[in-house]
């Protein structure tokens, strides 16, 4: 009966030890945090960014989470930055009953400072990759904007049988980037050798120097040619202003969306998705005209050597 009794004891004071322990680890991550925000007050960031990691390894709560992703982004580590946010933001939604809506608002307004970069395919055939700076996209992440630093991102698109596409953006502040990239198959005219990288999809093709146009008699039938040549030309040049005027509508549509897109799964509010649809809409219709109006006007532009008998 004695040993039971020792038994019973030790094991009381064992388990009371365990749950003051424990309780004291809390309260000491607790201490941390709140030291942290003393520090942030004071505007010393190096110290409070390490109390919060170091309250964050004792007790993992979503505000702690959120002070660290606002000293990631203090620092420019966007992407750190985002991963922890995002992570906050999904520990604050696990129990609605203790959601707090304030967080959750303070989440959202630091996601916004975030630079993020949605590349998208205009051809999807077989097989076809897109890598950023090296590390290849899931499928799902192909048109979804995701988190970059600042700084040059080389962006590659292949495909078996296809053409690659290839370009590099600089990112230079937070905002929203979009980027459009075309495969071509290899037995099109226009698609780049394998050891050629394709400029971005939305520049024109460089025009080639005509060579010297043999002389002709001078006729009105020829005069008139040349004219009209001309004009077909101008009017080329005119529709590419105005596949310029599309892509900058797309970047305004792009840049009042981003608000309102910051879920996790990067899907958008009503308005969000109004925005981006409009945005896909002017890109699109700037790439044809781009594209059509180019060749259009290099044509028109370089009718006049033919007429009088000129070869490229």
């Amino acid at each position: 009966m004695r040993r039971f009794c020792l038994s019973a004891t030790f094991l009381v004071c064992f388990l009371s030890r365990s749950a003051l322990a424990q309780s004291a680890g809390v309260v000491s991550g607790e201490e941390l945090f709140h030291d942290g925000i003393q520090a942030l007050e004071a505007g010393d960031w190096t110290e409070a960014c390490s109390l919060f990691e170091a309250s964050k390894a004792r007790a993992q709560r979503p505000s702690v989470l959120v002070r660290l992703g606002d000293c990631y982004l203090h620092d420019q580590h966007f992407v750190r930055a985002w991963q922890t946010l995002q992570s906050a933001r999904a520990m604050n939604n696990e129990d609605p009953a203790r959601r707090r809506p304030a967080l959750e608002e303070e989440i959202v307004a630091l996601l916004a400072k975030i630079p993020t970069l949605q590349v998208s395919l205009l051809s999807r055939p077989a097989g076809a990759t897109l890598t950023v700076d090296g590390k290849q996209l899931a499928p799902e992440d192909i048109g979804v904007a995701l988190p970059v630093d600042l700084g040059e991102h080389d962006v590659l698109a292949q495909a078996p049988g296809y053409g690659h596409s290839q370009t590099t953006l600089k990112v230079t502040r937070a905002q929203a980037h979009m980027l459009a990239l075309t495969l071509l198959p290899l037995d099109s005219p226009q698609a780049p050798s394998s050891t050629t990288a394709a400029a971005p999809p939305t520049a024109p093709p460089a025009p080639r120097t005509p060579r010297p146009a043999r002389p002709a008699p001078h006729s009105t039938g020829s005069a008139d040619r040349k004219s009209a040549a001309y004009l077909v030309g101008a009017g080329g040049i005119v529709a590419l202003g105005a596949a310029a005027t599309l892509g900058v509508m797309t970047l305004v549509r792009v840049s009042d969306s981003n608000a309102h897109c910051q879920y996790p799964d990067g899907s958008c509010d009503s308005t969000g998705v109004s925005l981006r649809n409009q945005a896909t809409r002017l890109q699109t219709a700037g790439l044809i005209v781009a594209s059509t109006t180019t060749a259009y006007s290099w044509r028109g532009l370089g009718a006049p050597g033919l007429a009088v008998g000129g070869t490229w």
